[in-house]
């Protein structure tokens, strides 16, 4: 399997930086860019690369390997101007009913 370098710049490379990780799939949009480079060496290299200008989630997150970060539990809590009736069921202590 073959990949793409793909160059982005400002907020489309912030993006890319706080939700992607190695091996996620991602769909990019942009331009091609042909560039000529010199490597250690001093031989003269080609390389093609994508300048993106988007880039969107190309997998589902129920399909990610990695779990989700954990989560503090909160629990919902009625509008002050709303009144709650608690009825007797087999609901734990404490829980209020959705509104």
């Amino acid at each position: 399997m073959d990949f793409i370098d793909i160059v982005a710049w400002r907020h489309t490379g912030e993006f890319a930086a706080n939700y992607f990780a190695k091996g996620s799939m991602a769909v990019v949009e942009g331009r091609l860019q042909i560039r000529d480079w010199t490597d250690r060496e001093g031989g003269r290299r080609r390389t093609a690369e994508v300048v993106a200008s988007s880039i969107y989630f190309g997998d589902s997150a129920k399909k990610k390997s990695a779990p989700p970060p954990p989560r503090t539990p909160m629990r919902p809590r009625p509008h002050r101007s709303l009144k709650v009736k608690r009825t007797k069921s087999s609901r734990s202590k404490g829980e209020v009913p959705a509104l």
